[in-house]
């Protein structure tokens, strides 16, 4: 899924929404990519052979130009007192299944690891997510605000898709920002570094 306009995210996301073979394309454009080609040859290397039933699937969800401090910030964030006055709060939303406030993209992404869970389903799929990899900051590095709230958020983020997907103890990559033009490039793969020493079962990726 891919939110190209940050000012107008919507409410809820497309219900034409389908789980697709994986090629390139799956990026801010049609021309792009991510890391989910190396990860999906992975998989099929370890899966789908010797009488395997089992399907790997990559839910991804692509914003470029997108902050904690707008689009991002999950209940966690939104409810600490000390650090909920830094964010912009003009898209919230309330998740339908918590019912708890959240970031906007945060809500879409709840959305459509739901979405797929349920054409899973209807497949004849039990689903178990299994771990979650993370490739952001850029924008934030640019901003004093962003980088005060930067760690918190991210170990908040970390800790509410857990508790989302029903697996607290599932891994989490970090991937290194890509950046060195940011006034804070630097200082955001420190804080990257951080939080994967100090958040169980994380890990950064350079």
């Amino acid at each position: 899924l891919t939110m190209p306009e940050l000012g107008h995210i919507p409410e809820d996301i497309s219900s034409k929404i389908t789980i697709d073979e994986l090629k390139p394309g799956y990026g801010d454009s049609s021309s792009e990519f991510g890391p989910e080609l190396g990860m999906g040859e992975t998989m099929r290397s370890r899966y789908l052979k010797d009488g395997d039933l089992r399907k790997s699937v990559i839910v991804k969800y692509t914003a470029c130009g997108s902050t904690f401090t707008d689009h991002w910030y999950s209940e966690s964030l939104l409810e600490d007192e000390t650090l909920n006055s830094k964010l912009n709060l003009d898209q919230v939303r309330t998740n339908e299944k918590t019912q708890k406030r959240t970031g906007p993209l945060t809500n879409n992404l709840y959305q459509l690891i739901d979405a797929t869970i349920q054409q899973l389903n209807k497949e004849g799929y039990e689903s178990v997510i299994d771990g979650a990899v993370f490739l952001h900051g850029e924008q934030d590095a640019k901003f004093d605000t962003n980088m005060e709230i930067y760690e918190k958020a991210l170990e908040y983020f970390i800790q509410d898709l857990r508790s989302y997907v029903g697996n607290n103890d599932m891994p989490f990559i970090i991937s290194e920002a890509l950046t060195n033009s940011a006034k804070y490039s630097n200082r955001l793969r420190e804080i990257q570094k951080t939080v994967a020493n100090k958040v169980n079962n994380a890990t950064f990726v350079s």
